[in-house]
């Protein structure tokens, strides 16, 4: 049997042509895990992080308003029950304006306002150890759909909290 040098270079040759096809194909083709993912909770469930519980009782619709607090013309208010819980050894500061938006399946972003309400919102420091509940308001257009409610803490490398606002 003879060394044949060409015929062992073209196996060579042919063999990575297929292995770099094989790379290549599951590289680009592939459904990738690390893709990012939206990771949202329900109404009802207490989210715990490593210095805040969080949870989401349920939610209001108001078309109409009361007294100077009434919604523009196309917009309703949607007002969201919840409480916060402060887990850590400081206090944690609350301001619905900074620490609250909810956003629809169109992107658009609406920020926390005044809504008629039987509760105070408080704009302060929640003590450690301490539950804050209220009702947080939002305008947003009538026709918004797929609402998700977010929470910032403020606090450094804290996740932010993502509750979808569908009945």
């Amino acid at each position: 049997m003879k060394f044949h040098v060409a015929r062992f270079t073209c196996v060579i040759v042919i063999t990575l042509l297929v292995l770099s096809d094989i790379f290549f194909f599951f590289l680009y083709n592939r459904d990738v895990p690390n893709r990012a993912v939206l990771r949202t909770e329900p109404i009802g469930e207490r989210i715990a992080r490593p210095t805040v519980a969080f949870t989401v009782h349920g939610l209001r619709k108001d078309e109409t308003g009361a007294g100077p607090l009434t919604p523009r013309k196309d917009s309703q208010f949607i007002i969201v029950e919840l409480s916060i819980e402060n887990l850590a050894s400081t206090s944690l500061d609350v301001a619905p304006m900074l620490n609250f938006s909810v956003k629809d399946s169109a992107g658009w972003v609406y920020k926390s306002v005044a809504v008629p309400s039987e509760h105070e919102m408080l704009s302060g420091a929640i003590p450690p150890g301490d539950i804050l509940r209220e009702e947080v308001g939002f305008e947003v257009a009538q026709s918004a759909t797929g609402l998700r409610l977010y929470y910032e803490t403020g606090r450094y490398n804290e996740e932010q909290i993502i509750i979808d606002l569908h009945e």
